[in-house]
């Protein structure tokens, strides 16, 4: 009897490591840096230096997968135990998913963490087509996630990625078990347009170093907290960022599909956001039928970064 014991023992032992290995070699075969990394661009080596710059800032080891799709090829950072529960992010506007530098180390200590860069945006995901319109990007991500086998995860959105996150939530309201959104920009309400507003506009128009320092200062409490890395990095996103037509395409999400979010969903705004407000919570409530909200105390827009410890740990907490 005990020899048939150790017999099953080591049989299941077998297959949870086969089953590590296999899960594993299947996203081996994303891992090849893709030539385009190694494009002949100064502008494009600049910025790419600086986003692996930022990557230092990550203080978890993490895999750099390059999944090729119809629509074009995602960058994807994975960091986080194989075989915990998937959490995938979508990263602010210009920021890519080195954003989450301050957040890393405890949502991958729990979950396994996909940061996705957005193709539309400087990052190291590139379109093999044009991608203007959000249900192609939609498709995008869509396809991403199968090849990832991801079959259920939870969402992380900050910012724009805030509204892309509700957007692809709504479409796969049987995959997305949990939702957070971290001060979603458009998803609620309009943008309040204020002086804030217009720095904002001025700075995409014509970047320079000292109207970025004037806008994270309006949309950071803490912007002597912020890495100066990451600063450049965003800097040198805006230089090159075309004109998103999505862009043009964020606007407040209707009654009818705010209703369809019926995944318990987490939304956190700073008290002193410049994109979002009470209003915007209120009507979160109102319409969602399993929705949690809070007002962070002494954060701004980029609440992630300004009070990363204890957004970290209301995040962790809801999931």
């Amino acid at each position: 009897m005990k020899t048939k014991l150790l017999y099953i023992v080591i049989f299941s032992t077998l297959l949870v490591f086969a089953g590590c290995k296999r899960k594993g070699s299947e996203l081996a075969k994303f891992t090849k840096q893709p030539k385009y990394l190694m494009a002949n661009n100064k502008d494009r080596q600049q910025y790419y230096n600086a986003y692996n710059q930022v990557m230092e800032l990550w203080p978890v080891d993490y895999t750099d997968l390059y999944i090729p799709v119809k629509q074009g090829t995602a960058h994807v950072i994975v960091a986080g135990d194989d075989n915990a529960q998937p959490l995938v992010l979508l990263h602010g506007m210009n920021a890519s998913s080195a954003m989450w530098y301050p957040n890393i180390d405890k949502l991958s200590g729990n979950y396994r963490v996909f940061a996705i860069d957005l193709i539309t945006e400087p990052g190291k995901s590139e379109p093999n087509t044009a991608i203007d319109n959000s249900e192609t990007l939609m498709l995008w991500y869509e396809r991403i996630l199968d090849k990832l086998k991801l079959q259920q995860y939870s969402l992380i959105g900050a910012s724009k990625g805030g509204w892309l996150a509700a957007k692809l939530a709504i479409r796969q309201p049987d995959k997305v078990e949990k939702l957070v959104l971290l001060s979603p920009a458009q998803t609620f309400i309009w943008t309040p347009p204020d002086k804030a507003l217009i720095t904002n506009v001025i700075y995409e128009i014509a970047p320079t170093r000292e109207r970025l320092e004037k806008l994270f200062g309006q949309m950071s409490t803490h912007p002597d907290q912020i890495s100066p890395d990451f600063l450049d990095l965003f800097h040198q996103a805006t230089k090159l960022s075309a004109i998103d037509k999505i862009l043009m395409e964020m606007k407040p999400l209707p009654d009818d599909k705010l209703q369809k979010l019926v995944m318990p969903t987490l939304i956190l705004i700073g008290d002193q956001d410049i994109i979002n407000n009470a209003r915007s919570l209120e009507r979160a409530r109102a319409i969602m039928p399993n929705v949690q909200t809070e007002i962070v105390e002494d954060a701004g827009h980029f609440l992630s970064l300004d009070r990363a410890g204890y957004v970290n740990q209301k995040i962790l907490e809801f999931l």
